[in-house]
């Protein structure tokens, strides 16, 4: 998965002009915005709308459009290996991006027992139940880490001494180098289900449904999406640019989760899809979609971007109306942060 912030714009004409096709009235066409000023996005204003009530009742999704301060190719080239981790207010303890096999860099995954949510994450991995949903597993991945544990001598504790932490890092390890294989050798439909507990939820019908309620934008990126795992049926499937793994705070638990970067340069624009295939809590899955179009705004070539982010997570199912309302608003606050930092470190990518 946050504060509004006073946008001053100034009160002079800026002129705005746009490479090829109109790049607002593009977006305007398939999202939420009916219009899109862009000389009032300059500074760093954020304009967001939450998505309409999806069918898919474990659903919500929200659009953003907004101005980087940078060239549409150093954007484009910037966002999929962008590092949001030195930025505190987003909470991201660990970020690791890889590209092969042989430099996963899971090795690199720690827990740190001082700070609490990642404390709470190694007593939910030493407690882990079948008939608790704390942690996300595959009924065998459970036997793994039941096997893993009673290996180091581990038995009904919550403790988190040195032997407890090691144990914890090898089952993660362990963990995320499996699901990575299950996930490049055949894409979504390949992971492993979230069956451990007594209910079942399989990640690729999670995504689809997710698909399944914006059909406009997804007609709309379908060019891009047919060379993805998103629509593709390509075995192996189809690489992304990037994979990556995180370890972040959660609503106070420290979470760890895997995902894939996809992006496609177009004549006049890029598309770019980002989806987290799994999240050993809170959330089943998450999926971001994003136009970058190329600006010019008084004479300073910039990035218009418009951003859909949908997110299934299992608390949905039991909210409607003003509830469901209230989940919106809390997911676009938690995006516009993401939103304005990404905006402040794109725009140190001009000249590079």
């Amino acid at each position: 998965m946050r504060h509004l912030r006073c946008i001053l714009l100034s009160l002079c004409v800026l002129a705005v002009s746009a490479r090829a096709a109109d790049p607002a009235a593009e977006i305007t066409s398939f999202s939420e915005f009916k219009k899109i000023d862009v000389p009032s996005l300059v500074g760093g204003q954020i304009m967001a709308e939450r998505g309409a009530p999806m069918n898919f009742p474990r659903g919500i999704s929200v659009q953003t459009c907004f101005i980087a301060d940078c060239p549409a190719k150093d954007a484009a080239r910037f966002l999929p290996e962008w590092d949001a981790s030195p930025h505190p207010e987003l909470k991201i303890y660990m970020l690791g991006f890889f590209k092969e096999t042989d430099k996963t860099t899971f090795e690199r995954l720690a827990f740190d027992p001082e700070k609490k949510p990642m404390r709470r994450l190694v007593e939910r991995t030493l407690e882990a139940n079948p008939d608790k949903a704390d942690i996300q597993l595959s009924f065998n991945e459970f036997a793994q880490l039941q096997k893993c544990l009673t290996d180091a001598g581990i038995k009904g504790t919550s403790s988190t001494g040195k032997n407890e932490l090691e144990a914890a890092k090898r089952f993660w390890d362990g963990f995320l180098a499996n699901r990575w294989q299950q996930f490049q050798q055949g894409g979504f439909e390949a992971l492993s289900p979230y069956d451990a507990s007594r209910a079942k939820y399989v990640v690729n019908s999670e995504i689809q449904s997710l698909l399944a309620d914006e059909q406009k934008i997804v007609k709309r990126f379908e060019e891009f999406l047919v060379k993805t795992p998103f629509l593709s049926k390509s075995s192996p499937p189809p690489k992304p640019v990037i994979n990556y793994w995180a370890l972040s705070d959660v609503q106070g638990t420290a979470n760890i989760s895997m995902g894939a970067f996809y992006a496609e340069a177009f004549p006049d624009h890029w598309k770019m899809a980002d989806v987290t295939y799994y999240a050993s809590s809170d959330y089943f899955t998450s999926m971001v979609l994003y136009e970058l179009w190329p600006v010019t705004v008084d004479g300073r070539e910039s990035t218009l971007v418009w951003r859909l982010d949908m997110v299934s997570a299992p608390k949905l199912a039991f909210t409607k109306g003003v509830d469901q309302m209230v989940y919106g608003g809390v997911l676009l606050q938690e995006v516009k942060k993401v939103v304005r930092a990404f905006q402040k470190d794109a725009a140190k990518q001009r000249g590079k």
